[in-house]
């Protein structure tokens, strides 16, 4: 593993101690009681997010690392910065909440009553004394600590350790492509992880001293960082200097970023609203300090995703599993690489892995149109040769010779054509097979796409409530879960915006058993259920 000071920094930084989580378990060793408290700077914030480069700077700036370092690897190569028994720990006593880091639902409120608590409790105190010993100023970074961190306090509090808070922010754009690569996991399950992370992070550390650090502020304006941080953290940085900040800016100066992307992107994505407001709302308070209306909307918008957390849990589930199977389905049938796609762009997506079918069968009908003329080509050469055996005035034996060897030449030509037409016919049956198997995968996204919609609807149904707020709860559901195209419906039944009444009220009330569809590309998926059942 590695040290503190094998990532160059020059300045004595000061290190936990060598006492093992067993000795501390067994009160071989405790946490010295002091009379000055003892703090901590705890990062944090969603995976990807940024959070090892902010634990790296802290650390620079004086905060003490832990002992057991978790090496770094492909996905983080400048460092996780975190301790690996804490992280692992993480794991276990998520786990054992029935949970896991990339569940997107909330961590059970309760489970400090459960009869395991004390004694995970207990381990994580003894995990602090061997990682970090007795330093006066630590730094406590896993991403994992992030849902898990009203746990935290408690240690933290049972050992008269002030927790200091900085939230990191990254646009979920980026995250979720860089989940997507290293976890292969689809749009819509990454944001609501992100939703949930962030959500959990500025929720939970409500009351501590805190201060909120976008990504793009920390690569870009890192001399300003320390000052940014020492007011709202009430902590003064042992190590402020200009050769810590030359420090930083060797560390920040490497490849950190792989993923870039544009806040316009937000509209296109599920869950749009949630994930753009929360976004705008914490990067303003990055720049410009936290605001009341700001606290408004986290909490309105944190209130909205728990109640989709039990009633849709399955089927966003099934959307986000029927994602993946599209995207591996394409990949292995015509290895072509799939656009990144969300549970309300499919179409969109089925139509970008449908075009390099199209160039590649547009290539075999040239190709088929220029053998097709050399086979007429050929034909017109025999039928030459023909008037030419008839205008000759040579012997019989000379010109059944010279008959002979155009008639091998011309069996020859036609014996070639054939051959490269039966390849191209090949060529264009594999296509048109692979094609036929594309389009079925798309037939299969589209039915789920509207069985989800269908859920939805059939869920609330049960709702003892009067029909209007009734219609109103489906409504923002499908709204939200991006299950329905306000727009797409006006244009598609242009009756309704003839009648004046809203899309979305009338596909809940009337449109539905109408067999009509909410999205692009589920018309035909509609009217065939309409047809085949009288009803949906």
């Amino acid at each position: 593993m590695k040290s503190q000071r094998d990532e160059g920094a020059d300045a004595p930084i000061v290190l936990a101690d060598n006492q093992s989580a067993e000795e501390a378990s067994a009160g071989v060793k405790q946490l010295p009681k002091t009379d000055v408290q003892r703090r901590v700077v705890v990062v944090l914030g969603m995976h990807r997010s940024g959070t090892s480069a902010l634990a790296r700077v802290l650390n620079i700036l004086g905060c003490a690392a832990p002992k057991t370092l978790l090496e770094e690897d492909e996905s983080n190569a400048a460092g996780y910065w975190e301790s690996l028994p804490i992280a692992r720990f993480n794991d276990r006593v998520l786990d054992a909440g029935g949970s896991t880091w990339h569940d997107w639902q909330r961590f059970d409120v309760q489970w400090d009553k459960s009869p395991v608590y004390q004694s995970f409790h207990t381990e994580a105190c003894a995990l602090l004394a061997s990682e970090f010993g007795t330093s006066p100023l630590i730094l406590l970074k896993d991403p994992r600590v992030t849902p898990l961190f009203s746990f935290w306090r408690t240690v933290f509090q049972a050992h008269n350790i002030s927790p200091h808070c900085v939230v990191t922010l990254r646009n979920p754009v980026e995250v979720a492509a860089s989940l997507a690569k290293r976890n292969n996991f689809s749009t819509l399950k990454s944001l609501l992880i992100w939703l949930r992370y962030t959500l959990d992070a500025e929720r939970l550390s409500r009351g501590l001293p805190r201060a909120f650090v976008s990504y793009d502020g920390l690569l870009q304006d890192f001399r300003n960082v320390p000052e940014q941080l020492e007011g709202p953290l009430g902590i003064r940085w042992p190590r402020r200097s200009e050769r810590a900040l030359a420090e930083i800016a060797g560390f920040l100066s490497g490849d950190l970023r792989h993923h870039k992307a544009a806040n316009d992107l937000f509209a296109t994505l599920p869950l749009a609203p949630w994930v753009g407001q929360v976004f705008e709302t914490l990067k303003t308070w990055a720049a410009k300090g936290e605001t009341n209306e700001g606290r408004e909307i986290l909490d309105r918008i944190y209130n909205e995703l728990a109640l989709i957390e039990q009633p849709f849990s399955a089927a966003i589930r099934e959307i986000d599993n029927n994602l993946r199977k599209l995207s591996a389905s394409a990949n292995n049938t015509l290895e072509i690489r799939p656009a990144s796609a969300t549970d309300n762009a499919t179409a969109s997506r089925v139509k970008e892995q449908e075009l390099p079918i199209g160039v590649q069968l547009s290539g075999i009908e040239a190709e088929l149109e220029k053998r097709t003329a050399e086979l007429a080509s050929s034909r017109e050469l025999e039928r030459k040769l023909q008037a030419e055996k008839e205008a000759l005035t040579i012997s019989g034996n000379e010109i059944n010779k010279r008959l002979l060897t155009l008639q091998d030449e011309l069996t020859k030509a036609q014996k070639e054509s054939e051959q490269a037409l039966a390849v191209r016919f090949e060529e264009i049956a594999k296509l048109t097979k692979a094609y036929i198997h594309l389009e079925s995968e798309a037939n299969t996204v589209r039915r789920a796409l509207y069985e989800a919609v269908l859920a939805v609807l059939s869920l609330t149904k049960s709702l003892k409530l009067p029909r209007a707020l009734r219609t109103k709860v489906r409504v923002s559901f499908l709204t939200k879960l991006g299950l329905f195209q306000p727009e797409w419906y006006l244009d598609t039944y242009p009756d309704v915006r003839d009648a004046g009444i809203d899309p979305a009220v009338h596909f809940v009330e009337h449109g539905i058993g109408e067999g009509r569809a909410p999205l692009a590309g589920l018309a035909s998926v509609a009217a065939e259920r309409k047809r085949k059942t009288g009803d949906v």
